[in-house]
């Protein structure tokens, strides 16, 4: 299992790397129920990773469910093999039956990560939503830096030694 958060085996990396991520929207009535952000190796195009975020922790306050005065998400960490990572496509869905909205982009922008073996790697709170009334969706990124690590090590408090560096993918990622 490579997602951190799930399970009740003991995480640790065993010489992979790890990346840390907070998705979420900014709280106004967005019609979505899920966000998501898709990344694929540079090294290897066929390791691609997609973080999305549960409806299940941002709706009903599960315990990897995060909040600011920027908007509430589902903290997010997945184990992968060491290298650099390019987004390649983001967005959000909802599963209301017939009437499903979805929208999906490709990054307009490099947005590059670099994950080291042994190491977490901390991409920042991405937020989805609207700067503004008409203007284009994005998503936004936040340094929530010290709120998400402090959650990752009190869900797995056997990753407290392992080294957490920042390497935020904003400001702004949209369409």
């Amino acid at each position: 299992e490579s997602n951190l958060l799930r399970g009740p085996a003991p995480a640790d990396l065993r010489g992979q790397g790890a990346v840390l991520i907070s998705i979420g929207h900014t709280g106004d009535k967005s019609p979505f129920q899920a966000y998501w952000i898709e990344a694929e190796s540079t090294d290897n195009p066929a390791t691609t990773i997609y973080l999305s975020s549960s409806p299940e922790n941002i709706f009903n306050d599960g315990k990897r469910a995060v909040s600011s005065k920027v908007g509430k998400g589902d903290l997010i960490a997945f184990k992968l093999p060491p290298g650099t990572y390019k987004v390649t496509r983001m967005g959000a869905f909802s599963d209301h039956g017939p009437i499903s909205p979805t929208i999906t982009w490709k990054a307009s922008d490099t947005f590059e990560f670099a994950l080291r073996q042994d190491e977490i790697t901390y991409l920042g709170f991405a937020v989805f939503g609207r700067r503004g009334p008409g203007r284009a969706v994005a998503y936004f990124v936040f340094d929530e830096f010290e709120r998400d690590v402090g959650l990752l090590r009190s869900i797995r408090p056997e990753l407290g030694g392992v080294p957490v560096r920042r390497n935020l993918l904003g400001p702004e990622m949209r369409n």
